[in-house]
C-alpha cells in the first residue's frame, strides 16, 4: 500500500526524505547528465533515479514508474518499496523501468554524492554500453602477499599520476602486479573482471563528480590511504585500483573509452600504449624496485594484520563451518551487502558482517554474521539460541521471516542443519 503526503517531506513511520533537497539533487543531477550530453561514453548517463530511506522504505523518484505506484509530489515521485527489493546503492529492474537507486541520505558534499550517484548510473547504463560482466571472487587478496603487492601497485601508480616522467614508476606498478598475480593462478582474469566490473564506475564518478584537477589529484591520495587502511581488500580494491588505472591511461590515449569493449586487462592496455616490456625474471625486480614505496614499513604492518586475521577466520570457520548452523538454501537471491564488511575463507566461502537476501522462502536480514559458500548453494547463520514464533525465526544478530508455505526441518548428522523445505 502506498502512503502519499502533499508535504515539505515524505514521511513513513517517523523517517524522512526532504522533498525539497531531493528535488535539487535531482536537478543537480540532470544538469550535469545534459553538460556531459553524453561525451564521455557516448550515451547519456541520464535515466530513471531513486532516493531510498532503508528503515521507512521510503522512495523518492525523479520519474512515474511504469505500474503508477509512484505518486507524483511536486516535482518528484513518492511511494514505498516493496520487502522483496534490496535497498542499497545499486541498480536494478522495477515496475517496468531499469533504476539507480541511492541510499537516503546522501552526502551533504555534493562532490561526493556526485561520484556515488555518477558510480551507480553507469551501472544502469553500461548494459547499453555491451558490457556485461559477473562478480568473481579474490580470495587471494586476503592473504599477506596479496595484499603486500597490492598496495605497492597502487603506491607506484599513485606516483606515476603525481609525476610528469612517469614511466618508470608505471613499470613498477606493472612489475608488482604482475608478481602478484604469479602466486594465484587465473587470478589475472578473476581481478580484471571485478576491475572493470567496479572500476570503470568509479572511475565514471570521479570523472563527472565536479572536482578539478588539483582536487582529483588530492582525492586520489586520500583514497589510496583510506584503501590501504581497510580490512578486506578482496571486494573493494577495484574502486581504488580501476580509476587509478584509468585516469593514467586517459593522460596517454585520449580515446581509450571508446575502445572499452576490447579492453581485457587495464594494467595491459597500459603497458601497450606505454610501449613497456616487462623483465622476465619479476622476483629480483621487485626485491629492488619495491625499496622506493617502503615496503619492510608495509610488511611488518601486514605481519601484524595476518595475526588478527587468522584469529578472525578460525572463529568464522568455528561458528559457520563446525559449527550448529540455520543453512538455507540459495535459489533466486536478491541480496544487499557492502563490501566494506565482508572476509574470503579460503576456498570455503565468503563470511559477510551484514546482509539481506530475499529468496523463495522469505527475507533472511543478518546484522552479525552470514556465511554463503563458495558455490553460492547455501547461506548460513549460528543457530545457537534460535527461537521461532510462526513464520518468524530470530537467532543471535539475525531474523528470518518465512513465506507463507515454507517451513524448517532437521537435517540430522552431528552438525546440525536446518533446512527450508517448502510444505506439501
Amino acid at each position: 500500500m502506498l502512503i502519499f503526503l502533499i508535504a515539505s517531506s515524505f514521511t513513513i513511520y517517523g523517517q524522512d526524505i526532504d522533498i525539497e533537497e531531493a528535488e535539487k539533487i535531482f536537478k543537480e543531477y540532470e544538469e550535469i547528465c545534459k553538460h556531459d550530453d553524453g561525451h564521455l561514453w557516448g550515451i547519456s548517463l541520464h535515466g530513471p533515479l531513486m532516493f531510498a530511506e532503508k528503515e521507512s522504505r521510503t522512495i523518492i523518484a525523479n520519474t512515474a514508474d511504469k505500474n503508477g505506484e509512484l505518486k507524483k509530489n511536486n516535482g518528484v515521485f513518492c511511494g514505498i518499496l516493496p520487502d522483496s527489493q534490496g535497498i542499497a546503492n545499486t541498480t536494478f529492474h522495477w515496475n517496468g523501468l531499469q533504476w539507480t537507486m541511492v541510499m537516503w541520505p546522501l552526502s551533504d558534499n555534493q562532490i561526493e554524492r556526485n561520484q556515488l550517484i555518477f558510480h551507480e548510473c553507469f551501472h544502469s547504463t553500461q548494459v547499453k554500453l555491451g558490457i556485461n560482466l559477473l562478480n568473481t571472487e579474490n580470495p587471494h587478496l586476503e592473504t599477506k602477499e596479496g595484499r603486500t603487492w597490492l598496495q605497492l601497485e597502487w603506491l607506484a601508480l599513485l606516483k606515476a599520476l603525481n609525476c610528469p616522467n612517469n614511466i618508470e614508476s608505471i613499470r613498477d606498478a606493472l612489475i608488482f602486479r604482475n608478481y602478484r598475480r604469479s602466486f594465484s593462478p587465473n587470478s589475472d582474469s578473476t581481478e580484471n573482471t571485478l576491475e572493470l566490473l567496479e572500476g570503470i564506475p568509479e572511475y565514471t564518478g570521479i570523472k563527472l563528480s565536479g572536482r578539478d584537477s588539483v582536487e582529483t589529484m588530492e582525492y586520489f591520495n586520500e583514497m589510496v590511504r583510506t584503501a590501504r587502511d581497510r580490512a578486506s581488500f578482496y571486494r573493494t580494491f577495484p574502486y581504488t585500483s580501476g580509476p587509478l588505472y584509468c585516469f593514467l591511461i586517459e593522460q596517454k590515449d585520449m580515446d581509450w573509452r571508446k575502445y572499452l569493449l576490447d579492453i581485457e586487462d587495464l594494467g595491459k592496455y597500459l603497458k601497450n600504449i606505454c610501449s613497456i616490456n616487462l623483465p622476465d625474471d619479476l622476483k629480483s625486480e621487485v626485491e629492488k624496485r619495491s625499496t622506493k614505496y617502503d615496503v619492510d614499513k608495509i610488511i611488518e604492518l601486514e605481519n601484524f594484520r595476518e595475526e588478527k586475521i587468522l584469529v578472525e577466520k578460525d572463529k568464522i570457520i568455528s561458528t559457520f563451518i563446525h559449527g550448529h548452523t540455520l543453512s538455507l538454501p540459495i535459489r533466486k537471491p536478491n541480496i544487499e551487502f557492502s563490501p566494506l564488511n565482508m572476509m574470503a575463507i579460503d576456498d570455503k566461502g565468503t563470511y559477510y558482517k551484514t546482509v539481506r537476501l530475499v529468496d523463495v522462502w522469505g527475507i533472511l536480514d543478518v546484522e552479525d554474521g552470514a556465511f554463503i559458500e563458495q558455490n553460492w548453494s547455501t547461506v548460513s547463520v549460528s543457530a545457537n539460541e534460535m527461537k521461532q514464533d510462526s513464520t518468524n525465526i530470530t537467532g543471535i544478530g539475525w531474523n528470518l521471516k518465512l513465506n507463507e508455505g515454507w517451513e524448517l526441518i532437521s537435517g540430522g548428522g552431528k552438525k546440525v542443519f536446518l533446512i527450508i523445505e517448502k510444505s506439501k
